[in-house]
């Protein structure tokens, strides 16, 4: 079965692109974890020095369980980019992963190109 989650890397412009779908396990969310982390180590970057784009377009509205597993990790500075932006398709995913995310750095966006210019900008 194929994991519930892309994740790769814009050298050039130090961002991170992750989209996710689906609804997850708790064994997904370990598997995301180790392939971020990976991805992070190739960056070679510190924590808050690179950005990150993530579409959650295709993600279906997680178990709390999930929820708080997600937050602890995003709690983590190592896991926080210096700036995020996060395509969704529902105001209802938008909640959801801004109690995930609470953070100033985020900004959420329906539209692909409007969330790449806002990201490099």
């Amino acid at each position: 079965m194929s994991q519930p989650f892309e994740v790769s890397l814009s050298q050039d412009r130090r961002t991170l692109q992750l989209r996710l779908t689906g609804f997850w396990s708790v064994d997904d969310l370990e598997a995301f974890r180790a392939a971020r982390a990976a991805a992070l180590n190739q960056l070679k970057c510190t924590p808050a020095s690179f950005h990150s784009l993530v579409d959650l377009r295709k993600l279906d509205i997680q178990s709390q369980v999930l929820v708080h597993n997600f937050k602890d990790m995003l709690s983590d500075p190592v896991w926080r980019p210096s700036k995020a932006a996060v395509i969704v398709a529902t105001s209802l995913a938008r909640m959801q992963f801004r109690r995930i995310a609470k953070t100033e750095t985020v900004k959420f966006f329906t539209d692909l190109e409007e969330a790449k210019e806002w990201l490099n900008a």
